[in-house]
């Protein structure tokens, strides 16, 4: 949690010329954050990282209602999958009925390990045991 202020601190940091930052893996988790923005502030990101993960979801039920509120697509929720440029893109679906589905990346076993393993070994989605490649993006099926 925490997309937007994240990445605000970022631009706010490049803005001031700050010498880049040296990050590790970084995961943008269930972003109730306009497309838009999100790609235009996701584009001054500083590239000097392991790797950036977007996980989103077709089941998360605060996000679908922010883009409801909002009348435009939100980052978190899928479909329409939206592409960004040097962001690998997982989708976590197979929530219960009555879930939430928010917190997906924080409670769900699979994910919290694949986010360990992300972590522990530097590899991109393709190369970790959970994500399975899908069209452009990669899937962690709960079910």
């Amino acid at each position: 949690m925490g997309n937007r202020g994240f990445l605000s601190a970022l631009e706010r940091l490049a803005a001031r010329g700050l010498p880049p930052l040296r990050l590790g893996q970084v995961f943008f988790c269930a972003p109730d954050e306009d497309v838009r923005t999100f790609a235009d502030k996701t584009r001054l990101f500083p590239r000097q990282c392991d790797n950036r993960t977007l996980l989103v979801s077709p089941d998360d039920k605060a996000v679908a209602l922010s883009r409801w509120k909002h009348q435009y697509d939100r980052v978190g929720i899928v479909p329409p999958l939206h592409p960004y440029g040097g962001i690998e893109t997982v989708a976590v679906t197979g929530f219960g009925l009555l879930d939430l589905g928010h917190g997906y990346f924080a409670e769900a076993e699979p994910v919290i390990l694949d986010l360990r393993e992300a972590i522990a070994s530097r590899r991109r989605a393709a190369e970790r045991e959970a994500p399975r490649a899908q069209e452009g993006h990669f899937v962690i099926d709960l079910r």
